[in-house]
């Protein structure tokens, strides 16, 4: 997981904090107007696309490089917390 490439499954209790936020499942898709009724004036509508915790849900939760290299840089001090007799 920490290579920066790996995702985290939601756990059960993630899944249920989503619904009890009444979290959507799709949003505007912002970067893809559709146009106007005639091809001219203003836009008023935008697609869908799968919201955040959608992707989550489905995909699990993507584990970025930087937070790998953050979390992996602070192992053998978390490690040496748990196991104070393996420290030097």
């Amino acid at each position: 997981m920490l290579s920066g490439k790996g995702r985290l499954p939601l756990r059960t209790e993630d899944r249920q904090l989503a619904l009890q936020l009444k979290l959507p499942a799709q949003e505007p898709d912002y970067a893809q107007p559709l146009p106007a009724a005639g091809g001219m004036g203003m836009i008023t509508a935008f697609q869908d696309k799968n919201a955040p915790i959608t992707e989550m849900r489905e995909h699990g939760v993507l584990i970025t490089n930087a937070a790998a290299l953050r979390v992996g840089s602070e192992l053998s001090r978390i490690w040496a917390s748990w196991h104070p007799e393996t420290a030097k």
